[in-house]
């Protein structure tokens, strides 16, 4: 059996729907459906009802759920304890970070941070919460406006903001150098917004604050992307509006190809936050909070 068929089976038994669960598996239908009859095979009973729709479990399959569930379950507990111990044997300090703090923000931090040995993965918000969580790494960084995020139980986890971004609202200047969007609809034009991904730090923080906003009129998102950088890109081509951390847009700014779409009002910080577990980590990695809880910029008893 392989261990890759676990993983099918749980996404056909969660989707119900062979074409839906392949495409999770980044799988094309005819070998995801293949690796579904080769589990059936090796465990000797038919696990879905194909005549159905949508697919349903037989007995057999609802036999197997829990322990699929299991299995899957144990593998990535043995997998995140050998990362973590070989890890811990080589002191190597393991990161994940979103996409826009690990170009931007995660190589200035680090070169401050005293860690010997470093290993970074950079994702989306759900996914450094997940590695989090898995124990696939020690650290994780990402923006937050309020604390924690929702995702983590106060209770297991800790925070502590290392760093803070200032987002600010930007476009192209039209041919007088105003802003072809802006956030009170001046320009004339509906307000084409160039968005982040559902899910992104970045993302949620703008959603909520603009909202909160009852002057705001409605934007029409026209762009998503995971990626300040790519945002920055598309506001440059005059596409729409965009939320950028200052840091991001202070160039495009200072040579004219962006201008600022809003007041100071319409400008937020966000703290960039260092989450860990709040069990014991390796010495190489203790010694990187203890000296990141010494160089915290804000100090926030509500916050970790």
């Amino acid at each position: 059996m392989e261990l890759r068929w676990i993983d099918d089976f749980l996404a056909l038994a969660d989707a119900s729907n062979f074409t839906r669960a392949a495409a999770q598996r980044f799988s094309t239908q005819p070998a995801f459906s293949r690796r579904i009859r080769a589990l059936e095979l090796w465990l000797g009973a038919p696990l879905f009802d194909r005549k159905l729709q949508p697919v349903t479990l037989t007995r057999a399959g609802e036999a197997f759920l829990p322990r699929a569930r299991a299995l899957q379950r144990g593998a990535q507990e043995a997998q995140a304890v050998v990362r973590r111990e070989a890890a811990a044997e080589e002191g190597t300090t393991v990161f994940a970070a979103t996409h826009s703090l690990s170009r931007r923000f995660f190589p200035r931090w680090i070169g401050t941070a005293g860690a010997p040995r470093v290993r970074l993965y950079s994702a989306s918000l759900p996914a450094c919460l997940e590695r989090l969580a898995a124990q696939h790494c020690h650290f994780a960084l990402c923006h937050a406006d309020g604390g924690l995020p929702a995702e983590l139980d106060p209770a297991s986890y800790r925070a502590l903001p290392v760093g803070r971004d200032r987002i600010v609202p930007v476009a192209a200047p039209d041919a007088l150098g105003r802003p072809k969007f802006d956030v009170a609809g001046r320009s004339g034009r509906s307000i084409r917004l160039l968005a982040y991904l559902p899910g992104s730090g970045l993302g949620r923080a703008v959603q909520a604050r603009v909202a909160a906003r009852k002057e705001a009129r409605g934007f029409e998102s026209v762009f998503e992307s995971a990626f300040a950088d790519v945002l920055r890109a598309m506001a440059i081509e005059g596409v729409g509006l965009a939320w950028l951390p200052a840091d991001d847009a202070r160039e495009a700014l200072a040579d004219g190809r962006l201008v600022r779409a809003g007041d100071d009002s319409w400008c937020f910080d966000l703290d960039i936050l260092l989450l860990r577990a709040a069990g014991p980590l390796p010495d190489a990695a203790e010694a990187i909070w203890s000296r990141a809880a010494q160089r915290s910029v804000v100090r926030d008893p509500d916050i970790g």
